[in-house]
């Protein structure tokens, strides 16, 4: 039999033409008690294998011909003659075949399929019909738990008509159909609807009964399916506008609060979809905006986590039409509120908008972080920070600019272990007290993750150097410690390795590309040709912190290829990094060595040491 599916479509056609017309007919083998032997898989069950089509309905019905209807062999599936007539819609053969007393409730063993799910899962709507009138179960489940009216529901193609025939005959023959019945999920046909978007088959289902608040394994209800469906606002907020309206035409209430297994209410689901037309509808219809799943989070938290704040204001603009209450200061077990997720997702215009309805913009979470110490956690410029202060401005309202973590760490101390020299000034700005400010240790620096490899690690330096260049300048006085911290800091990123020496990198380059390099500025009296070209220590005079900061953030050079660039920066690194060394290295020296030499000698001493022996010479001096 397997020889066949290797031949030709017309030798096939032909080979079981010719036997039939021969006038053959399938002999069954027998066993010792003289009955036929059934177990058997016959050219019926190989050609059931392949994929449907019309010509191979058509093989199937004269294949049909060879065999006996009062023998229904079986493969080792299962599956018999019978089932393969009712799923091709073979109708002739399986009125004989239900003549000679056939089970019409036989199941496939491997699937447990029954002939009815068979003929419904192929909308064989004659099979179904003479299935159902010659005794055949309509709740009979198979081994996933799916009964025939979760078939109809989870086809493809929506076709209420199946369902609608499906109904009538039930009726017909007096067979109740049971239309909350749960697959082994403990989904309901309505779930399969729903899933499916049989919205025709829905609104049968519920005028037929079906429980439109059965909840499944997972705790969904058919409302949770409706919600849980991404940007999908036509046919979601028609599908659930029409599903709560069919349920109040039937009296049905509608549990709209209802919690699946994480807590998540269809509001929770609508609003993580971002389904803005659903979630107004849902809050019209009287759902609450303030109950908590599993995580602690309302439904404003979750507004509040994607940065969608057209999606913020609508919610909040519907609460307010229906005079219902939000809690804009809910915790979620982490102690977040709404505006401190807006927050950590650098989301001003939503946090503005709590802010107006009356957030608490002090309050602290379950590890002490405030929204301000929130703002200086992330690796951000300084717009979120000086528009969060100007909005409590407005309001009237006091930031806590010192307040305390769990750590005892204030939101300046953030801002300097993010590097943040724009946040740093405009903490400062309003008020943080800087003669109490501790700086930062070298576990601090890591936590925040601050050693890392590339051009971010380059970046960051930069902004290190910065921050300690504007603390400087309000006052502080970096002490022994800080300066060793950020010492290890830049070894431990690789940076104190000595960079490409540039001058001798550029004879290697074209005369087009030198004379682009001399046009590269680093500030208006000295051009980055100039500047490699002279020696350490007269460059690191004549070349400012400020000047390498405004040349690495300005986009001069970008039209340099990456080598280039990355090796540029490394250079200014090493020389600014090499000058707050020398600094600190000859105070560490001095210390070293009992302060029995001159200051000049030890001078000497320090300029010809690189920034690893530096670093080394300040460690000795620091461990003595």
């Amino acid at each position: 039999m397997k020889n066949l599916k290797r031949l030709d479509v017309s030798e096939v056609d032909r080979i079981i033409k010719f036997v039939i017309n021969t006038g053959y007919k399938d002999k069954p083998d027998v066993g010792k008690d003289g009955k036929p032997l059934l177990r058997r898989t016959t050219a019926i069950h190989w050609a059931a294998r392949g994929e449907y089509s019309f010509l191979m309905k058509y093989r199937i019905r004269e294949l049909l011909k060879i065999y006996k209807v009062d023998v229904n062999y079986t493969d080792d599936f299962g599956l018999s003659h019978f089932h393969v007539a009712c799923q091709y819609d073979c109708h002739d053969d399986v009125v004989e075949f239900l003549k000679f007393g056939q089970d019409p409730n036989c199941l496939v063993l491997k699937t447990g399929a029954s002939p009815l799910h068979l003929a419904l899962r192929h909308e064989r709507k004659r099979i179904v019909e003479l299935l159902l009138r010659r005794g055949s179960n309509p709740n009979l489940a198979n081994k996933d738990g799916s009964t025939p009216l979760h078939t109809i529901c989870s086809r493809k193609d929506s076709n209420c008509d199946l369902a609608e025939l499906f109904f009538k005959i039930c009726d017909d023959v007096n067979q109740p159909v049971q239309v909350d019945a749960r697959d082994k999920s403990g989904n309901t046909p309505l779930h399969a609807a729903l899933q499916r978007k049989h919205f025709k088959v829905v609104e049968l289902l519920l005028t037929r009964g079906a429980n439109a608040n059965s909840a499944n394994e997972e705790g969904s209800t058919p409302l949770h399916n409706i919600c849980n469906r991404y940007n999908d606002d036509d046919f979601g907020s028609k599908t659930l506008d029409v599903f709560l309206d069919i349920n109040a035409e039937l009296d049905q209430p509608v549990q709209l609060d209802v919690q699946d297994k994480k807590g998540d209410t269809p509001l929770h689901l609508a609003l993580k979809k971002y389904n803005k037309k659903m979630a107004v509808l849902l809050l019209k219809y009287g759902a609450s905006p303030n109950l908590t799943n599993e995580d602690g989070r309302t439904p404003l938290h979750i507004v509040c986590s994607d940065c969608w704040d057209d999606l913020a204001r609508t919610f909040l603009k519907t609460i307010d039409d229906m005079q219902q209450t939000v809690e804009v200061d809910a915790r979620d077990k982490k102690g977040w509120t709404p505006l401190h997720v807006a927050l950590v997702h650098g989301d001003i215009a939503i946090a503005e908008l709590l802010l107006k309805r009356g957030a608490d913009q002090n309050s602290a979470d379950m590890e002490g972080l405030t929204p301000l110490h929130i703002i200086c956690k992330r690796y951000d410029d300084d717009y979120v920070a000086k528009t969060f202060f100007e909005i409590n401005q407005k309001l009237e309202q006091t930031v806590q600019v010192d307040a305390l973590d769990k750590k005892n760490r204030t939101p300046l101390q953030y801002a300097v272990t993010n590097s943040l020299p724009n946040v740093v000034d405009v903490i400062l700005d309003h008020g943080a007290d800087l003669s109490n400010f501790v700086f930062p240790i070298e576990d601090d620096f890591e936590e925040i993750a601050l050693v890392q490899l590339g051009t971010f690690n380059l970046d960051r330096a930069f902004r290190t150097l910065d921050v300690i260049e504007r603390l400087g300048k309000r006052g502080y006085v970096l002490d022994r410690i800080g300066a060793l911290t950020i010492m290890k800091l830049f070894a431990k990123s690789g940076l104190n390795n000595r960079s490409k020496d540039l001058d001798e990198y550029l004879r290697d380059k074209s005369e087009s590309f030198i004379e682009s390099v001399k046009t590269l500025t680093i500030n208006p009296t000295l051009s980055v040709y100039d500047l490699i070209r002279l020696p350490g220590e007269e460059a690191s005079k004549l070349c400012t912190i400020e000047d390498s900061l405004s040349l690495v953030n300005s986009d001069k050079l970008k039209k340099f290829p990456r080598e280039f660039r990355q090796e540029c920066k490394k250079y200014l690194c090493e020389m600014i990094h090499g000058k707050f060394c020398r600094r600190w290295a000859l105070e560490f020296f001095l210390s070293l060595t009992r302060h029995q030499l001159p200051i000049l000698c030890c001078d000497i001493i320090i300029r010809r040491l690189t920034n690893v022996d530096l670093l080394n010479m300040c460690l000795a001096a620091e461990n003595m």
